[in-house]
């Protein structure tokens, strides 16, 4: 009896964690709505005999991810377990191989490897990082086109958390979300909005003394508009309905990304530059932030845990701010304005840690004192 296939094997070097932490958040879509499982050795569980499940995976591969690196050619248990598994299966059963370049290696020097092209000619770490973002699309764009089944409706994965109420069919406008929220607390909206603009635009003025602010409330969200010198820095928000989701996965998927994304700015020059027109246009940063500071708050009351987990996840909703902003510079042309990304991944990380502060500073019925 023959073996299905239906695994997405992702080999790599733990050395190279970061790069796969990218990869699974590209591929998730994936997995939830297709019948495909997207594998990789740090779903094997404490206890469990790993060799033997590594092997079972490899026999059941429809798809191998190759993250190839100086520490991928160098890691003896992949080029005498996995590789050979995988090299076999695309020989006899067609499997597809999908090599992804993370850095300069020998990968050209290896025949059984180099037969497979590549699905990026630059390494990753010569890339912007929207150029990356690129590069992961163009993989799961692949394993899409090698014709796997999508999942029938009742077979959908959905999140398993349990800390968070589930609305598997629900969803909500953002005014839902900031109202039940602000109602949990028995804070008035108007206090509110008032704080949250006041807290912005005194950290803007203290921190980025050539920057203005606007921030106005929306029936649906939030209009936001950085300046500086008189040009349009970002954005203007308009949503419309947005899905139910689960932070708990979220989160975990983000992680990585804060430590990528948050420090980039920091690290080098990375400027984002837009038209006058192209402020219009929403990076749905604030829909998100929205959606996680929400769902996470209140699993975080209804669950109890302890506060200096909250301060660390808010720490993560920053990054996915500025992950969001980093992302979408390859979007846009380079013309007419400058400015440095990571001081506008300040700003938006203003605004989130006004909310989180108003949440914080108002117990229960203490909206008077706003």
């Amino acid at each position: 009896m023959s073996i299905i296939r239906s695994a997405i094997f992702i080999s790599y070097s733990h050395k190279d964690k970061v790069w796969l932490e990218r990869l699974k958040i590209h591929l998730k879509p994936l997995e939830r709505d297709f019948q495909i499982e997207v594998w990789e050795d740090t779903r094997i569980q404490p206890g469990a005999r790993w060799k033997k499940e590594i092997m079972s995976m490899l026999q059941r591969t429809k798809v191998a991810i190759l993250m190839i690196s100086p520490d991928f050619l160098a890691s003896d248990f992949i080029a005498a377990v996995e590789l050979p598994f995988l090299l076999k299966a695309a020989e006899n059963d067609g499997a597809l191989v999908l090599p992804i370049l993370l850095s300069w290696s020998l990968f050209m020097n290896y025949e059984e490897l180099s037969q497979f092209q590549a699905v990026n000619s630059t390494p990753l770490v010569m890339q912007q990082i929207g150029e990356q973002d690129a590069v992961f699309v163009r993989v799961a764009e692949t394993i899409l086109s090698s014709g796997i089944p999508k999942r029938k409706a009742a077979n959908l994965i959905t999140p398993d958390d349990q800390n968070v109420s589930q609305g598997s069919n629900t969803s909500f406008l953002i005014s839902d979300i900031l109202d039940s929220t602000l109602k949990e607390h028995n804070i008035d909206s108007t206090d509110f909005m008032t704080y949250v603009k006041q807290e912005f635009n005194s950290h803007i003025i203290l921190y980025h003394m050539d920057y203005e602010s606007l921030l106005v409330p929306l029936k649906n969200g939030f209009y936001c508009v950085v300046s500086k010198l008189g040009n349009t820095v970002t954005i203007e928000h308009a949503s419309n309905e947005i899905p139910h989701k689960s932070i708990h996965e979220a989160l975990v998927k983000l992680n990585s990304a804060y430590f990528a994304a948050y420090s980039l700015p920091f690290r080098r020059d990375h400027t984002l530059l837009l038209r006058d027109s192209e402020y219009k246009k929403s990076y749905n940063a604030i829909n998100n932030l929205f959606l996680l500071l929400h769902e996470y708050y209140m699993s975080f009351i209804a669950s109890g845990r302890r506060a200096d987990e909250h301060v660390r996840n808010m720490h993560i909703l920053k990054g996915i701010c500025a992950y969001n902003m980093l992302k979408a510079d390859h979007l846009y042309h380079r013309e007419a304005m400058e400015s440095n990304i990571g001081e506008v991944a300040i700003s938006f990380d203003l605004v989130i840690s006004s909310i989180h502060k108003v949440l914080l500073d108002h117990p229960k019925n203490s909206s008077k004192n706003c």
